[in-house]
């Protein structure tokens, strides 16, 4: 015959308190939290959960950053090659009107004096800088374009990409370079400009008429610039909103998997303490010996 003794009835009861005090503790610190979960060892299979959805967030998060720049570097070289369009018009209109043959000395010194003053105007915008950076100068920290003993030169070539990830699976070129933009059929921009003042000051209607066809070259290269940099602009926000979408749906999951209903926190809480109360006082009633406890 088996025997309970009444010190094994009070250890059985100290540990039944003990147990039910950790499942009380445990239930208040999620209550508390708001967590499913605060140590990993709780529930092995959410922490896994909760640690996959969180690299992911963090890999979008990585992502909205990368496209964050990419817009604004396309933005600020779209807004650059505005301005150049504009300008290029205005080279366009004085060519023709030199090219005619009916202007006079002063009008084609007028127009000369203008064109060097829009070739200045374009060596700034081809200059121009992104957060400190050339935008158009490729991988280069110096200017894009500089005139260096008498001839024009570029920094940063068509090999040069710059290239934003903006999704595991989307890599896009976020640049286009100067010598790509201010190309005017076979030569560039400044040097045909340079050319055109020259032809001005001579009155040489021939080197006019042909400098009009390279501005028309000069103004489809800039057009393909801006097309290509609009399409990468649309691209990077199409991504940028699919990713928005991501985070929306990994964020909810992340909620799921580690987020209590307060409403049912509440109800464990409670019921883990009425478990508490009724384990405290049958550990009250096993601790109070009588002379026959102490003769068994």
């Amino acid at each position: 015959m088996i025997r309970t003794t009444f010190q094994s009835m009070t250890s059985g009861a100290q540990q039944r308190l003990m147990q039910q005090s950790a499942a009380l503790e445990r239930s208040q610190n999620r209550l508390s939290s708001g967590k499913q979960f605060t140590r990993t060892s709780e529930d092995p299979a959410r922490a896994s959960s909760a640690l996959t959805l969180r690299s992911h967030l963090g890999s979008l998060e990585t992502y909205k950053v990368a496209g964050e720049d990419a817009t604004s570097r396309l933005n600020a070289a779209d807004s650059a090659l505005g301005d150049v369009v504009d300008r290029v018009q205005r080279l366009k209109e004085l060519a023709v009107g030199a090219a005619n043959g009916t202007a006079g000395p002063g009008a084609r010194n007028a127009a000369r004096t203008e064109v060097l003053q829009i070739r200045d105007e374009l060596v700034g915008m081809a200059n121009s800088r992104y957060l400190g950076q050339p935008l158009f100068a490729g991988f280069s920290s110096a200017n894009a374009v500089a005139s260096v003993a008498g001839s024009w030169q570029f920094t940063g070539t068509s090999s040069d990409k710059i290239i934003r990830s903006v999704s595991d699976s989307d890599a896009v070129q976020v640049n286009v370079t100067a010598s790509e933009v201010f190309s005017a059929g076979t030569t560039d921009a400044f040097t045909m400009l340079d050319q055109l003042a020259a032809d001005l000051a001579a009155g040489n209607t021939t080197g006019i008429g042909a400098a009009n066809d390279a501005i028309d070259k000069l103004r489809d290269a800039v057009s393909d610039a801006r097309t290509r940099i609009g399409t990468a602009t649309s691209r990077v926000e199409s991504v940028m909103n699919r990713n928005q979408t991501l985070q929306v749906s990994a964020r909810n999951d992340l909620a799921q998997v580690e987020d209590i209903d307060f409403t049912e926190a509440i109800t464990d809480v409670n019921r883990q303490q009425a478990a508490y109360q009724a384990a405290l006082g049958a550990t009250a009633k096993s601790i109070q010996q009588s002379l026959v406890d102490w003769l068994r």
